[in-house]
């Protein structure tokens, strides 16, 4: 499946933001049905001093995909953020060696609240990065609103 586009719900999309506010870099998974994220899942750092590396608690994430399976859900993408990151978020040479192909993967710059989307392909020994546009579906309330 070949997203043009990442639709996320404002509550799963709030909460990714709060996630990442760590100092350390938090990752998580996405899924929802018919291609639009509703629900967010966070997935342990093995790696839980660094602030570089995203290292996935490999128990964990099979654990969440089978759930979300069960569910009668989808995993739509996956993500994790960068709390190093001064300018747009964009994948490193890590995720880009790392990062399955064609698959979604969300990038969290906290220290500019800024979440961009990448798909990665690969084209002989390159690595392609194309931008995935997020449109955030549906409005949640404040505490304060009635």
């Amino acid at each position: 499946m070949t997203l043009s586009e990442l639709k996320i719900t404002a509550k799963a999309y709030k909460t990714i933001l709060r996630w990442a506010q760590s100092q350390r870099e938090i990752g998580f998974i996405c899924a929802g049905r018919k291609n639009i994220v509703t629900h967010v899942y966070r997935i342990k750092n093995i790696d839980s001093e660094s602030r570089i590396a995203f290292i996935p608690h490999a128990g964990q994430e099979r654990a969440i995909r089978s759930a979300v399976k069960t569910n009668g859900m989808s995993v739509l993408s996956a993500g994790h953020s960068h709390p190093n990151q001064k300018d747009t978020p964009m994948p490193s040479r890590a995720d880009c060696e790392f990062i399955r192909q064609g698959f979604l993967e969300i990038i969290i710059a906290p220290s500019k609240n800024e979440v961009r989307c990448w798909r990665m392909n690969k084209s002989r020994s390159k690595t392609l990065k194309q931008e995935v546009p997020i449109k955030i579906v549906g409005r949640t309330k404040d505490k304060n609103e009635r």
